[in-house]
Formats: structure tokens, C-alpha cells, sequence
């Protein structure tokens, strides 16, 4: 009678295949295409434009501002502390 093991079957393929040296890349690596440089730019050229496409497009904040003593009432309300001293270094 012999002694069972208790190792799973993925456990012994993957002992069987580096044992008997199955060759295979598990780490396939492909390459890189170069990356051609485009045409020179005249200085200032591109810049000028960008900056005024910018300003135009700038996203409007959505975020509305509420006062300092708001958010301080608020917590204090919230969490009972800071109630009667709060108090920020």
C-alpha cells in the first residue's frame, strides 16, 4: 500500500514540465516599433495657438465654495465636538 500525496493536479503538471525542461517564455516579449519625429515646429508657432484654445475651452469649477464658519458649525453640529472651542493651529 503507498502513500498518496495531497498535491493537486496543476501542481504536479507544473513540477512535470520543469522537470522534463519544456521550453516556453512565460514572459513573451514583443517589439517596439520606433517612433518617427515629426516635422520642426517654428518657436512659438504652436504655443501661441495652444494658449488660446486653452483660456477659451477651461472647464468652469463645479465646485461650490462654502464658507469656513459653515463647515465648522456643521461638524460641530454632526459630531458634538467643537460646539463651544475649536480652535485650528
Amino acid at each position: 500500500m503507498g502513500y498518496i500525496l495531497p498535491v493537486t493536479n496543476y501542481q504536479y503538471m507544473q513540477y512535470a514540465e520543469r522537470e522534463t525542461g519544456v521550453d516556453y517564455d512565460p514572459f513573451p516579449l514583443t517589439r517596439i516599433t520606433s517612433i518617427r519625429k515629426q516635422d520642426p515646429v517654428q518657436q512659438g508657432e504652436s504655443l501661441a495657438g495652444a494658449v488660446q484654445q486653452y483660456s477659451a475651452v477651461r472647464p468652469k469649477s463645479s465646485i461650490k465654495r462654502v464658507s469656513h464658519r459653515i463647515v465648522e458649525r456643521t461638524f460641530a453640529e454632526m459630531t458634538g465636538k467643537g460646539k463651544n472651542f475649536s480652535q485650528t493651529i
